[in-house]
């Protein structure tokens, strides 16, 4: 019996490493606890981070642009340039923690706009509920207007095309942002096919 479910474990990961599900259901235990209206006005937008649901923070406080290791871990970006260090911020703690760089550029959307994060992006543990944190590098870059009283990000891509990106207050809890998931039933349907 458990080498049956071994292989069928094995086949269900195999065939969920190429399937991404668009929106997942988040069992009890990976939901956050708490999803609290945003009362302060963030910029919080959801996107997809090489094809994975994401969700975004723009900072313009922030002096990197950041990826978190947890999500990169899941989606699988590689990394390189790992080591151990001090960093502040919107890190878990002022305690020595990994960084590390992704390898090669990061694909990003928000909505219909489209954008890499260059391989000088840190990747590191985000202390908040975010999956990326876009600071100065990329306000440098795409020098976006913002109008914080309607939570409204205007910008130009590289074409010149004007897109308008409106924040959100709360996060989909039913949304496992970061997170390709197959449940077993459907694992199951998918075998079948």
């Amino acid at each position: 019996m458990l080498q049956e479910e071994t292989e069928f474990n094995e086949i269900c990961h195999t065939l969920s490493k190429d399937w991404v599900a668009p929106e997942p259901e988040v069992p009890a235990v990976l939901a956050p606890t708490s999803y609290q209206p945003d009362k302060h006005g963030l910029l919080r937008f959801v996107g997809t981070v090489a094809g994975r649901p994401a969700r975004i923070l723009i900072d313009s406080g922030a002096s990197h642009d950041v990826i978190n290791l947890a999500f990169a871990t899941a989606a699988e970006i590689p990394v390189a340039d790992l080591t151990t260090m001090s960093v502040g911020g919107a890190v878990s703690s002022a305690a020595p923690q990994q960084v590390a760089h992704p390898s090669e550029p990061v694909p990003v959307s928000i909505g219909r706009f489209s954008f890499v994060l260059p391989t000088t992006t840190m990747i590191t543990a985000l202390s908040e509920t975010y999956d990326i944190l876009l600071g100065m590098p990329w306000h440098v870059e795409y020098e976006p207007s913002i109008n914080y009283t309607n939570k409204q990000v205007v910008l130009r891509d590289g074409r010149g095309k004007l897109h308008v990106l409106r924040a959100r207050s709360t996060w989909n809890k039913r949304l496992a942002y970061g997170l390709n998931a197959v449940s077993l039933n459907e694992c199951a349907k998918l075998m079948r096919r």
